[in-house]
């Protein structure tokens, strides 16, 4: 199953849109912004992200 791009992020099991502002994409041939926006990571954001990610660090790495 594949997901339409929401522009969100993947921390953990959660989509994040990102509270620190955001970007747009750009169609090279006629220069306009595409959508959806993609948000930037807050602080918050990473550090929660940082959070999981050591949290699964020791089980991660004792699979082959």
């Amino acid at each position: 199953m594949s997901e339409a791009i929401s522009g969100k992020m993947r921390i953990g099991a959660a989509a994040v849109l990102g509270g620190n502002g955001s970007t747009q994409a750009i169609d090279p041939a006629t220069g306009s912004a595409l959508q959806p926006s993609f948000g930037f990571a807050s602080t918050d954001d990473l550090e929660r992200a940082c959070a999981l990610a050591w949290a699964a660090f020791d089980h991660y790495r004792e699979t082959s």
